[in-house]
């Protein structure tokens, strides 16, 4: 029997919550676009449900397992759905050092979570802005995982003073930071425009780059190396090497 949500993880949770007793004999799919045949069932969106099972989650375990499950939903891994649902179960059935065992489903939860974090890790430090109209910061990158929110947490700390926007390509959703606050917002596209201030050391820094370069040392192997390619993209150093 295939399981149908509405691709939220409040949907998700209710959908766990109605099938928690079978829930490692059932397909679960996210809504799209495709005919719902007759072997397939639509779970509707229910807070009331989703809320008992992250406050029981929290009550019998902690809200850090309730943040671990809610950062393998956004993976982008193809089995996060049926990993986040027999995990639950199973944990309530044997306890959290489910968790660290070696069953298999164990161990793709903390394969997720260990690539879900390495990913942020690296964009915090990875991540490039430059500034646009408005004395707005902007930063663009086109991540693995659905690290967004996170990430924008991250700088909204580090920048508390400052406005500005980090844009998911990939996802077409773009963080808002102004004046300290934070909102998500779908976006088909934006049309950004560098500052003179921007331009100016854009143009400065791709000249020092060039300059203390040396050609005969160049070692692309160890550049990807140390920072692999898919991070290169919005690197204006090294947009013209691509």
């Amino acid at each position: 029997m295939k399981y149908i949500y509405d691709g939220t993880f409040d949907g998700l949770l209710t959908l766990i919550f109605d099938s928690y007793k079978f829930i490692e004999d059932i397909e679960i799919e996210k809504e799209n676009d495709q005919v719902v045949f007759f072997d397939s069932l639509y779970v509707k969106r229910d807070l009331e449900k989703a809320n008992r099972v992250k406050n029981s989650l929290i009550k019998n375990f902690s809200k850090d397992i309730l943040g671990d499950f809610f950062k393998i939903f956004l993976s982008d891994h193809i089995k996060k759905e049926y990993i986040i649902g027999v995990c639950i179960k199973n944990i309530y059935r044997y306890g959290i050092n489910f968790l660290s065992s070696a069953h298999e489903y164990a161990v793709a939860y903390r394969g997720i979570l260990k690539n879900f974090s390495r990913e942020l890790h690296s964009y915090k430090g990875l991540l490039r802005f430059r500034e646009i109209q408005d004395n707005f910061l902007l930063a663009e990158f086109s991540p693995q995982n659905d690290i967004l929110i996170f990430l924008a947490r991250h700088f909204l700390k580090r920048m508390p003073k400052e406005d500005f926007i980090i844009c998911d390509d990939k996802r077409k959703k773009a963080a808002f930071c102004q004046r300290g606050r934070l909102k998500i917002l779908d976006v088909e596209s934006l049309s950004p425009i560098d500052s003179e201030n921007e331009k100016f050391f854009r143009s400065a820094w791709v000249n020092f780059y060039d300059s203390v370069a040396i050609e005969e040392r160049k070692n692309i192997g160890l550049m990807i190396s140390n920072m692999p390619k898919k991070y290169w993209k919005y690197l204006p150093e090294k947009n013209k090497r691509l």
